[in-house]
C-alpha cells in the first residue's frame, strides 16, 4: 500500500508547451480578408500592410499558426484593383470575398466589380455553358492553375487557352494557384478543358462580346497582369523532348520574359531580384554554363533565341506594372498632387491654366504609356538658361521609369525615331528652337502618330507596333513656332522661375493621373480649347518671310475704302517676288493673306481675290 501510495504521490504533471506567436502589424490593414467556415468562425485571416501580405490560420476561431495554406489568400490587394473577377473556387471562399470587397452577390451585370463561383462539384455548381452567359459583360478572369508537384497540366492547359484567347483585350488575366485540395478535382478540370478547347473561341466572344471592338483592339498588346509560377517538374530524359526538357532545364535555373517596351528579352537568375537585358554576352552566359553542367541535350544559340521570341516566355508592359502598383488615388480623399507640382513653377500666365494644362498633359501620358488613346501634346517650357526648365521636364519622368525617358536630340534622318517612339516613356526636345523648319514639319508628323512601322533591333521583319511615348520641350527663344500649323500641338509657358529641386512625390502624381484617367477624365482639347491655344501661341510664332513682306507692301481694306484694289494670290506673290528677289511660298502667302485679316471677293462675277490697300500708297 505504501509503494502504491508512493507511486501516486510521484506522478509530476505535465509542462505546459510553450506557444511563441509571431509578432505582427500594428493599425488597420491596407486591405483585409477574412475566410468563414461553415460554423461561421474564420478559417483563415489575410491582411495586407503597405501591399505585403500577413495571413493567419484558425481552428474553431483560435489563432493556431502564422500562415495558412490556400492560394486564395495571396495577391488579393490586385484583386481588390481588377475592375470585374470571375473566381473558379468554392462557395465558401467567394462569399467571403464578397464581404471582404463590399459586392452584393445579387447585383446587376452592370456592377463595377462582382465575384461568382464556379466551382467543380456540389450544391451550386453552375454549367459553363451558363457561366459564360452570365458574365456576358465582364471583363477580368482569375483562373485555375495546380502549382502541385504531381504531373498533372489540366488546369495549367485550359487557363492558357483562355488567357491567349482574352488577353488582347481585357484588362487584366490573374492566374492564380489552386490549393493542394484542387487535386482531388482533376476530372472536373479536364472536363472544363475538353470544354474550351472545343468551342474556347465562341465562349469568349460570347463571354466579352463589347471587347471584341476592332477599335479598341491594338497588334500585339499584352493588356494584362499575369501572375502564374511556370517551373516545371523536369521529367526524365526517356519521357520528354528535347527542346521540352531544355526549356525545362532554362527555367529551372532562370527566369525571362519580353519586355514589350523595349521589345527585348530579359532575365534573371531564379532569387535575384532585378530582371537585366538579355544581350549577346548574356546569351553566350548562359550558353556556356547550360552546356558546362549538361551531357545530354546541348544548348545552340538557335535553339536559344528561338525560345526567347517565342510565346513561351510571358509578356511584360513595363508601364503597366508599374501603374497598377502605385497606391490607389481617391477623388475627395486623396490630396491633388498634380496641383502641388503645378505650384512649383511660376509662369507669367494664369496658374489655374498651367494647372489645368498640366493635369490634362498628365492624363495623357497615362493613356499613350498604356497604349489606350494618343497625347498629342507637347509640354513646353520657354525661358532664360539657367532657368532649372530642362531639370525640371526630366523628372516628370518618375524614377522607376527614367531608363525609358529619352532626351536624346532627334535625328530625322535615322529610323531609330521610330523605335524611341515606341520605347520610350518620354521624349525630352531641347532647344526646340534648334530644329530646321523641315524637322519641325516631321515632329509635327511624329506627334500625331499612334503607331510606327520599323524592323525591331534583333527582329527579322517589319512589325507596326504602338505608340508610348508623350513629349515635353524647352526654348530660350520666344519666337520658336515656325508657322501656324501644328502650332495647336504645343502647351507653351513662358517661365519667371521653376523649383526643380521639389520634393513632389512623383509616382503620387502619377497614381492621381492613373486614376483619372481610369475615371474617364479627357486628356484632349476641345475646339474651344484649341482656338485658345493657337491664339496664345501666336506670341510665340516667328513671322515667315513671305508675312513680313506681305505686311510690308499690304494691308487690308475694308469695300468702302476708295484707294481698295483687287488681286489674287498669285498677282500678290509676283510683286513680292520681284520686290524682293527672293522665291517665296504661294501657300505661306495664303496663310499670312488669312492669318492678318484679309477678305476675298468674288470679282467680275467668278474669280475671288483679295480686297488690299497698298502702303506706300496710303501713306503718299
Amino acid at each position: 500500500m505504501a509503494q502504491a501510495k508512493h507511486t501516486k504521490n510521484s506522478e509530476s504533471k505535465p509542462t505546459p508547451r510553450k506557444v511563441t506567436k509571431p509578432v505582427l502589424h500594428k493599425g488597420q490593414p491596407d486591405f483585409e480578408y477574412v475566410y468563414h467556415g461553415a460554423d461561421g468562425h474564420p478559417l483563415y485571416r489575410s491582411q495586407y500592410f503597405s501591399g505585403k501580405p500577413e495571413t493567419r490560420q484558425y481552428k474553431n476561431g483560435v489563432w493556431v499558426k502564422s500562415k495558412g495554406p490556400g492560394s486564395m489568400l495571396y495577391n488579393l490587394h490586385l484583386v481588390a484593383k481588377a475592375q470585374t473577377v470571375l473566381i473558379v473556387e468554392d462557395e465558401q471562399t467567394v462569399d467571403s470575398l464578397n464581404k471582404a470587397l463590399n459586392i452584393n452577390p445579387e447585383s446587376s451585370l452592370t456592377t463595377n466589380k462582382i465575384a461568382v463561383t464556379c466551382n467543380w462539384g456540389g450544391p451550386g455548381n453552375r454549367n459553363w455553358d451558363d457561366t459564360f452567359t452570365y458574365l456576358s459583360e465582364k471583363e477580368v478572369f482569375i483562373l485555375p492553375f495546380d502549382d502541385s508537384n504531381e504531373k498533372d497540366f489540366f488546369s495549367q492547359r485550359w487557363s492558357l487557352k483562355v488567357f491567349k484567347e482574352i488577353s488582347n483585350h481585357v484588362d487584366a488575366v490573374i492566374v492564380e494557384a489552386l490549393n493542394r485540395d484542387g487535386r482531388k478535382f482533376k476530372p472536373r478540370i479536364d472536363a472544363m478543358a475538353n470544354h474550351l478547347n472545343n468551342s474556347v473561341v465562341s465562349a469568349i466572344r460570347s463571354f466579352a462580346p463589347n471587347l471584341f471592338d476592332p477599335q479598341r483592339k491594338i497588334p500585339d498588346s499584352p493588356e494584362f497582369l499575369f501572375i502564374i509560377d511556370n517551373f516545371e517538374k523536369e521529367a526524365k530524359d526517356d519521357e520528354i523532348n528535347e527542346v521540352r526538357l531544355i526549356i525545362n532545364r532554362l527555367n529551372k535555373k532562370y527566369e525571362f520574359r519580353y519586355n514589350s517596351i523595349t521589345m527585348l528579352p530579359e532575365f534573371r537568375k531564379r532569387g535575384d531580384d532585378r530582371f537585366k537585358p538579355l544581350d549577346e554576352r548574356a546569351e553566350n552566359t548562359i550558353i556556356i554554363d547550360y552546356n558546362a553542367n549538361m551531357r545530354t541535350a546541348k544548348l545552340t544559340d538557335k535553339t536559344l533565341s528561338q525560345f526567347l521570341n517565342s510565346e513561351y516566355i510571358r509578356q511584360y508592359h513595363a508601364f503597366r506594372e508599374y501603374f497598377i502598383n502605385l497606391l490607389p488615388w481617391r477623388e475627395g480623399e486623396s490630396e491633388d498632387y498634380i496641383e502641388q507640382l503645378a505650384a512649383t513653377v511660376i509662369t507669367e500666365e494664369d496658374p489655374a491654366l498651367f494647372y489645368k494644362m498640366l493635369r490634362k498633359w498628365l492624363i495623357g501620358v497615362v493613356a499613350t504609356s498604356l497604349w489606350k488613346g494618343r497625347n498629342d501634346l507637347c509640354l513646353t517650357f520657354v525661358g532664360g538658361q539657367g532657368t532649372g526648365k530642362t531639370s525640371w521636364l526630366k523628372r516628370l519622368t518618375p524614377p522607376a521609369l527614367q531608363e525609358y525617358h529619352n532626351a536624346t536630340r532627334l535625328d530625322f534622318s535615322s529610323k531609330d525615331r521610330f523605335y524611341y517612339l515606341t520605347s520610350s516613356f518620354m521624349i525630352q526636345l531641347d532647344e526646340l528652337d534648334q530644329y530646321r523648319k523641315d524637322e519641325i514639319s516631321m515632329l509635327k508628323d511624329f506627334m500625331s502618330a499612334t503607331e510606327a512601322k520599323f524592323r525591331p533591333v534583333f527582329g527579322r521583319r517589319l512589325g507596326i507596333f504602338p505608340r508610348s511615348a508623350s513629349f515635353c520641350a524647352s526654348t530660350n527663344l520666344d519666337e520658336f513656332l515656325q508657322d501656324s500649323t501644328g502650332a495647336r500641338r504645343y502647351l507653351v509657358f513662358k517661365i519667371k522661375d521653376v523649383d526643380f529641386m521639389h520634393k513632389i512625390n512623383m509616382d503620387l502624381v502619377y497614381a492621381q493621373a492613373y486614376a483619372l484617367f481610369r475615371a474617364g477624365e479627357k486628356f484632349w482639347l476641345e475646339s474651344d480649347e484649341v482656338a485658345e491655344i493657337n491664339e496664345r501661341n501666336e506670341g510665340f510664332r516667328s513671322q515667315t518671310l513671305e508675312e513680313e513682306l506681305l505686311l510690308e507692301k499690304f494691308a487690308p481694306a475694308e469695300l468702302t475704302y476708295p484707294l481698295r484694289e483687287f488681286f489674287t494670290t498669285t498677282q500678290i506673290l509676283r510683286q513680292l517676288n520681284t520686290d524682293s528677289k527672293m522665291i517665296l511660298s504661294i501657300k505661306q502667302l495664303g496663310r499670312a493673306l488669312y492669318k492678318h485679316g484679309f477678305t476675298k471677293h468674288t470679282i467680275g462675277g467668278s474669280t475671288k481675290q483679295w480686297c488690299v490697300k497698298k502702303i506706300f500708297a496710303d501713306s503718299q
